[in-house]
This record gives C-alpha cells, sequence and structure tokens, in this order.
C-alpha cells in the first residue's frame, strides 16, 4: 500500500491534536486513532512526532544537549534510535505527577515490549543525568526569582545570559 501526501491530508487534525499533547503515553488514548488504518497510524505517529519534538524543543521543555537539539533540528525533527531514548529520559525525568512511580513502571513495561531490555537499560542510564539538569533548571527559575525573570523577558541582553545559562545546564546531559 503506498500512502501518498494528499491521503495524509485527512488526518492533519489528529496529527496535530497528537503534537499539542505533551505526555507520550496518552497519545494512544486519541480515539480518532481506532478509524485509522494500521499503515495511516503509523505514518499519523511518525509526523505527529516531528512536530512534538519541535514544539518541545521550541519551548524548552525537552531536556537534550544543545548539540542533540542542534542535530535533531537539522534532521528536520527526526528523530533516530538514540535520540528517542533522550527522549524518553527525558520525559521521565520531567514527569511530575503523583503517580510517578507507577508511570515509570508503566513506561518500563511499554519500551521493553516495543524495544527490549537493552534498549531499556540505555534510557534508564539516562534518566539521572537528565534529572539533575531538570533540578538545576528549576533551582535557576527559583533562584531568580520573579523581578528577575520579568526583565529578562524584556531584555534582550539578560534572556541571552539566561539562554545561555541554561544551555549550559543542558551541557551536564551525555550527548552519546
Amino acid at each position: 500500500m503506498t500512502i501518498r501526501n494528499e491521503d495524509v491530508h485527512q488526518y492533519n487534525y489528529i496529527i496535530e491534536e497528537l503534537s499539542l499533547q505533551d505526555n507520550l503515553e496518552d497519545w494512544s488514548k486519541c480515539s480518532e486513532l481506532s478509524k485509522v488504518d494500521k499503515e495511516f497510524k503509523k505514518l499519523i505517529y511518525k509526523l505527529a512526532i516531528k512536530l512534538w519534538i519541535k514544539r518541545k524543543i521550541g519551548d524548552g521543555s525537552l531536556l537534550l544537549h544543545p548539540d542533540i537539539q542542534e542535530e535533531l533540528i537539522k534532521r528536520d525533527f527526526e528523530p533516530l534510535s538514540l535520540h528517542k531514548k533522550m527522549i524518553w529520559a527525558s520525559q521521565l525525568a520531567s514527569y511530575n505527577g503523583q503517580d510517578s512511580r507507577e508511570y515509570f513502571k508503566r513506561i518500563k513495561k511499554k519500551i521493553i515490549a516495543k524495544y527490549g531490555v537493552v534498549w531499556w537499560e540505555d534510557v534508564y542510564n539516562r534518566v539521572k543525568p537528565a534529572y539533575a539538569t531538570r533540578q538545576r533548571l528549576l533551582k535557576q527559575i527559583g533562584n531568580m526569582g520573579g523581578a528577575t525573570g520579568y526583565f529578562a523577558s524584556k531584555s534582550s541582553f539578560l534572556g541571552g545570559i539566561l539562554m545561555e545559562s541554561r544551555m549550559d545546564i543542558l551541557k551536564m546531559i551525555p550527548k552519546e
């Protein structure tokens, strides 16, 4: 079965809807996907993940080394296997729900089922540096205070300094 771009246009609203959901685990709950052919579903996920990555890099919520962010931008947000591992580690390190332990276990189980134990172990080894980075970023925001944050958003100089500081913190995350 050959899928043409014209065929995909009818699913743009689903692609957009998925790309706006922060939690990747929620993608399977999209009721519209149950009506979609398996081949189209794979393509929808592929296109949605590209938009999702673009959005998450743009808003600064994806915890990735700056070089990896650049690499993804150059690849038009199409992740390699290594990038997917880093993204899952970022998701696990960033989760804020009351059920964080259960969430971690559910994601672990899903990753092992889809990719295997070795793939999961690589994700798991990336979670700790991503979590440490997240904590440092949160500390930076907490230390900044409301007034500083406001002035930084209005000043290109202060904003640039904060962005540079953020990029330095993100460099704590391994890029291999």
